[in-house]
């Protein structure tokens, strides 16, 4: 890399990382502040004619501030603009990631669920972009960056607003034709929409993994884009019937035909999305276990809880206060009485009398089958004899507070309670031990590339575990709990493995096919070589994760093309391990 620059301004240049129709794209690092960044060197020297250079810079610098305005996760962050050795530059926003061309040339056609949340983001940015009239002008692959965590990436804000009408009648096309709308191929004035049409093309090619407008030179496929309709999505692709409106409003030729702003895109993508087949079962996703609650009924209410309870409190103790005082008086007036006649002692019912309303709480009814103890009991004050000192009445019974009835003991039950129920079942501690034995078999046959006897455990789990369910006691949930869990964590170990089995034999095929097609006439013989390595994997298709069957349906699909019905079954005889057909047959 003897050519690459040491510094593009302050920046020093660590690598170059792109090339595009506008410039190359460098890793950098700002000394400064230490932080990595991409830098974009415009090539003015090959687009722009000298006597145009100096209102193209200017121009660049006030569209990138522009650009650099845009504060959106789904929109490259511009950092910084300048000049170096005469030529604008812009520092950016570095993705650690790859573009989503380079993933599509790797991968082939994504599966639908990828396909829409790269469009949702795509289409997320565009309409951020649109409210503040901000066209991109070239959505397409290369433009669109995907992080290690997922996160979509739009890029060349800046440099979209340099695609205008001066320069392309300098017979420079910039972009890819394939991704213009009708209007820019026209030369028309654009708006979002024309971003839009864009997006379309790009969803189309995610799921199909081939454009929808072809042709052999610039000029047929731009004819195509402006008079003819796309091809139609092969049935086979995956796509769900809900989404065929979406791309066709994308694709329309007339631009009032089309959706008006990203967001309208968005919303009809999170209906596709949420009615779609990755959206799990209400079943499976609020699957739990039943654990019975407690009993209905509040708790009882301590009696320093609230202000009623203390006053209620209060006023018992001061009425009883009183009563006490009376109950004293008339008692002694009661006794000079009795001494004054020298009449015998008898039962006085005065305290009887004063019994009831001494008891100005109701007892709860558990407390009310009888006294306590004998100082509950209810009182009879003696009169004394004549010849004995008096002695002062007993003291009247006092009302309980709730915080002594709480913990005075409680009366036995007047019936036993009912035998609880047995805690664990036997049926389930042995159905469970089976399960967590079968798990752990399965993860040692994954471990050891025996998928055919892993997966038919596996397939046997789900109605083994109901089963379980069936069977499982109140004490055996936690059994229940770790059965699942180790049958998901087999599941989960076994499709690893299935996938790091697999990468390396789609990935060795695909070299070989693409070896064979290489040159100008196609090796047929090196391309049935490619589908005997795939043969392996295809026993396990309906297995893989979609980021892996994608691509082996694709070089499948590519083999067959090919190669002519002689071939074909030849290819297919040897990955079984049978002699090809002979001529004769």
């Amino acid at each position: 890399m003897s050519d690459l620059p040491e510094k593009i301004g302050r920046y020093e240049i660590l690598s170059l990382v792109g090339r595009g129709a506008m410039g190359l794209v460098y890793r950098a690092r700002d000394p400064y502040i230490g932080r990595v960044v991409a830098v974009k060197k415009i090539s003015i020297g090959e687009l722009i004619p000298p006597g145009q250079r100096k209102e193209f810079t200017e121009r660049f610098f006030r569209e990138a501030r522009t650009a650099g305005g845009l504060k959106h996760p789904n929109i490259v962050t511009i950092h910084d603009v300048g000049e170096s050795d005469g030529i604008p530059f812009m520092a950016m926003e570095y993705i650690e990631g790859s573009s989503l061309a380079r993933l599509m040339k790797e991968q082939g056609p994504f599966p639908v669920g990828l396909t829409v949340s790269i469009a949702r983001q795509v289409a997320l940015a565009l309409a951020y972009a649109h409210e503040r009239n901000i066209v991109h002008r070239d959505i397409k692959p290369d433009n669109i960056l995907v992080d290690t965590s997922g996160r979509v990436v739009v890029t060349d804000f800046g440099a979209a607003h340099l695609h205008d009408s001066e320069l392309t009648r300098t017979g420079e096309v910039l972009g890819t034709p394939h991704y213009m709308s009708p209007e820019q191929i026209l030369g028309e004035s654009v708006d979002g929409r024309s971003d839009l049409f864009s997006l379309g093309v790009v969803l189309y090619l995610m799921v199909t993994g081939r454009r929808p407008f072809k042709g052999d030179t610039v000029s047929s496929v731009c004819y195509h884009i402006v008079h003819s309709q796309p091809e139609p999505v092969p049935s086979d692709a995956g796509l769900p019937p809900q989404a065929a409106p979406i791309v066709e409003r994308l694709l329309a030729k007339s631009r009032d035909d089309r959706y008006t702003s990203g967001t309208d895109v968005v919303r009809d993508l999170d209906a596709l999305e949420s009615g779609g087949e990755g959206k799990a079962p209400a079943a499976t996703m609020t699957q739990t276990v039943n654990i019975p609650s407690s009993p209905p009924g509040p708790p009882p209410v301590p009696l320093e809880s609230g202000g009623g309870s203390k006053a209620f409190f209060w006023l018992a103790l001061g009425g009883g206060a009183l009563l006490l005082l009376a109950i004293l008086l008339g008692g002694g007036l009661f006794l000079l009485k009795m001494i004054a006649s020298r009449q015998e002692p008898v039962s006085a019912p005065a305290p009887q009398q004063v019994a009831a309303p001494v008891a100005v709480e109701s007892v709860p009814e558990e407390d009310s089958a009888g006294p306590a103890s004998a100082e509950e009991a209810e009182p009879v004050a003696a009169v004394p004899d004549a010849a004995e000192p008096a002695p002062p009445p007993p003291p009247p019974p006092r009302a309980e507070t709730r915080r002594e009835r709480r913990s005075a003991p409680k009366a036995a039950p007047s019936a036993p309670a009912a035998a609880p129920a047995p805690s664990t079942s036997p049926e389930a501690v042995r159905l469970s031990d089976e399960i967590l034995e079968e798990a752990a078999s399965v993860s040692a046959l994954a471990r050891g590339q025996r998928f055919s006897e892993a997966f038919a455990l596996l397939d046997a789990f789900p109605g083994r575990l109901e089963e379980l369910g069936s069977l499982a006691a109140m004490g055996d949930m936690a059994r229940v709990t770790r059965a699942r869990e180790a049958v998901e964590t087999a599941r989960k170990e076994n499709m690893s493995a299935l996938s790091d089995w697999a990468a390396p034999r789609i990935r060795q095929a695909r070299e070989t096919y693409l070896t064979a097609t290489d040159g100008i006439n196609d090796d047929e013989e090196m391309i049935i070589q490619a589908y005997i390595q795939a043969a392996p994997v295809l026993r396990w298709r309906k297995r893989l994760p979609a980021s892996q069957r994608a691509p082996l349906d694709l070089l499948v699909e590519e083999c067959r093309e090919d190669l002519d019905e002689e071939e074909w079954e030849t290819a297919k005889a040897l990955a079984e391990g049978k002699p090809p057909p002979r001529e004769d047959d």
